[in-house]
């Protein structure tokens, strides 16, 4: 999968593919919008084994998260004196940003896979909102919102393969915290290489906490 990863990066690092991201998602977010769903940010959603479901996600998705989510230190600042933004460390090399609330930083990749839920969520609330995968967008715990759901979901996921397809990518549907130990090992991202990559992309979408 390392070669997959590689390719995957470099396909985001494209403005035309990442372009063609962000349009997908802010097309499902307006149609969501028509359906006028409540999010009261319980933060149950994001609590994977509470809940009893899992956020399922393609690569090219997490390989996207990684040059697109908020700096630590954006995410400290926007947090408050209670958020603490640790940095999970591959080797010498630093990696993500794994954010948790008052608990030791996890050491290696598989630590991202342990505990109740997403490493991204502080408190109760999404320290990555803006740059949340497709999966994310369209889940509501809501009651009567099940009907809808399924059909966005599959319709803006074909389009996320039809993309795929268009620029020749490959295609792989991981678990979200497996798909990001799994990208940590195949490439730790450095403070300055996320920083020339934020200055290609602009300012980032992800740093409001929701």
């Amino acid at each position: 999968m390392d070669s997959s990863w590689r390719i995957w990066r470099r396909a985001v690092e494209c403005s035309n593919v990442d372009r063609a991201i962000s349009d997908l998602y802010a097309h499902l977010d307006r149609r969501i919008d028509t359906y006028r769903p409540v999010c009261r940010s319980s933060g149950r959603c994001c609590k994977f084994e509470s809940f009893g479901h899992r956020l399922y996600v393609t690569g090219l998705e997490i390989s996207r998260f990684l040059v697109r989510a908020p700096s630590a230190s954006a995410i400290r600042n926007r947090g408050g004196p209670r958020l603490q933004a640790l940095e999970a460390v591959v080797g010498t090399k630093t990696a993500l940003p794994i954010l948790q609330i008052d608990s030791p930083a996890p050491g290696n990749p598989d630590q991202i896979k342990s505990g109740d839920g997403c490493p991204y969520q502080v408190g109760r609330r999404c320290s990555v909102h803006g740059v949340r995968p497709l999966g994310c967008r369209v889940f509501f715990c809501q009651s009567g919102t099940e009907h809808w759901q399924h059909e966005l979901y599959e319709t803006y996921l074909e389009q996320l393969k039809q993309l795929h397809r268009q620029h020749e990518l490959p295609y792989a549907y991981l678990e979200w915290r497996a798909g990001l130990a799994e990208a940590m090992r195949a490439f730790a991202v450095s403070p300055q290489h996320r920083s020339q990559l934020q200055s290609a992309h602009g300012s980032h979408d992800g740093t409001d906490l929701h």
